[in-house]
């Protein structure tokens, strides 16, 4: 099963590694089980042919996190409750802090937003990676350095984050390399409107336009950019928070992750052709 964010295929000698892998598993004439048509196209580039490429998507317990959609007036409450600042755009991450995750990039935008004449309050739930606490030091310094240091929470590790990104307006992720975010994909079965960075599988969760809006990793307007849109527009963060939710009703759901498994692998144990998606 191929993740784009397996350590594997990380610096350093990370391009050499890939090939390696790619080639063995082409001549092996593995199956290949991918998460994103992303995945699915870059091994089929490689030359891995289409009966052995198949796409599974993760899976999660849609009714679960639907189940936790908030009210406006539950959201007000819960803020209140959690000493939320008051902001025209709450903007919720859910991601471990980590330089592969880019928080810094969010950090600019909110301060590029605000001059812009919108208030964005981000909240960042997540892990400390362990070793690395003075990554967290030097984000805290930004945000000082940035002036918005009072419109960052760094809310840590929660074993129930659904509380944390139903009372958002908006989920973001802003990663330098990424899956297909399973942050972003449970926070579209809540029923939030999703931004994300424009790689990997991101796109294939945050369709620019209809669930949410796509900026470049590097693009700190961008961002910024669609913080505002989102604040200014009440009716297309419910719209696209629809969306959201039927998409990953429809594509994302462990219901038909389930059914797509013991399809393949039934496939497979009878040594029947099995159908690829591409």
């Amino acid at each position: 099963m191929f993740q784009q964010s397996f350590p594997l295929f990380s610096p350093p000698y990370d391009q050499p590694k890939q090939w390696l892998v790619f080639l063995i598993l082409k001549l092996a004439q593995a199956h290949i089980v991918c998460i994103s048509q992303e995945g699915m196209s870059t091994f089929h580039r490689l030359g891995v042919p289409r009966n052995r490429l198949h796409l599974i998507r993760n899976g999660i317990d849609y009714g679960w996190f639907s189940a936790a959609a908030m009210t406006e007036t539950q959201k007000s409450a819960w803020r209140r409750a959690h000493r939320i600042p008051l902001a025209d755009l709450i903007a919720v991450c859910v991601a471990r802090v980590d330089p592969l995750k880019n928080h810094g990039l969010l950090l600019q935008a909110v301060q590029y937003a605000s001059g812009m004449g919108v208030q964005v309050v981000l909240v960042c739930v997540g892990e400390e990676i362990p070793g690395r606490e003075a990554y967290r030091q030097s984000l805290e310094q930004m945000a000082e350095r940035l002036g918005v240091a009072d419109r960052v929470i760094w809310a840590g590790y929660q074993d129930d984050v659904r509380d944390w990104m139903a009372m958002a307006d908006v989920a973001v992720l802003a990663s330098r390399k990424e899956g297909v975010s399973l942050a972003l994909t449970e926070a579209g079965a809540i029923g939030l409107p999703l931004m994300g960075s424009a790689v990997g599988g991101i796109p294939e969760i945050v369709r620019h336009g209809q669930t949410g809006l796509l900026f470049d990793a590097a693009d700190v307007p961008g961002c910024a950019a669609a913080f505002v849109e989102f604040a200014r527009n009440p009716e297309i963060r419910r719209t696209m928070g629809m969306a959201a939710q039927q998409l990953v009703r429809t594509e994302f759901n462990s219901t038909a992750w389930d059914e797509q498994w013991s399809r393949l692998l039934a496939g497979l144990a009878a040594g029947s052709s099995v159908e690829s998606t591409l």
